[in-house]
């Protein structure tokens, strides 16, 4: 069986385009609101303990940006908040209402 048809030649397809759509949708929603409170499902997601993860909270996001597959919130005072999403590609975040 020959599939040529499938290949795209001088097409480019963005590299993980639903991360892309996740940064884009996070920063339309939580730029410039307050992170009122930061919770974990599990103890062993966190990868440092300096500063504190409860530092977060009450900082001012000022900016969402993607590096490679992993979602990065800029706060203020040169903190950020680094996270991946799940093997399925799911985040889980609750919004200000």
């Amino acid at each position: 069986m020959v599939l040529e048809h499938l290949v795209c030649k001088n097409r480019r397809v963005p590299e993980l385009p639903d991360v892309t759509v996740y940064v884009e949708r996070i920063a339309e929603r939580v730029t410039g609101h307050r992170l009122e409170q930061l919770r974990l499902k599990s103890p062993f997601v966190l990868r440092t303990a300096v500063p504190p993860i409860a530092d977060a909270e009450g900082k001012i996001v000022t900016g969402v940006r993607r590096v490679g597959k992993r979602i990065v919130l800029a706060l203020e005072g040169e903190r950020y908040i680094v996270c991946a999403p799940n093997d399925r590609g799911q985040v889980s975040m609750a919004y200000p209402a």
